[in-house]
């Protein structure tokens, strides 16, 4: 389920958090199953 709203890219060195969630700038919110507002977060992007 999509439970995180991409607002940024953050480079990563290492190549496991390519493509992972590695930092959560504002909490997300559930009511019971329902999802009332989607996490920010940011991804990792492999150093190029």
């Amino acid at each position: 389920p999509n439970l995180g709203e991409a607002v940024g890219i953050v480079e990563v060195a290492d190549q496991a958090k390519d493509g992972l969630v590695v930092e959560e700038v504002q909490r997300g919110y559930r009511i019971g199953e329902q999802l009332v507002r989607p996490a920010q977060v940011r991804v990792g992007k492999l150093r190029s």
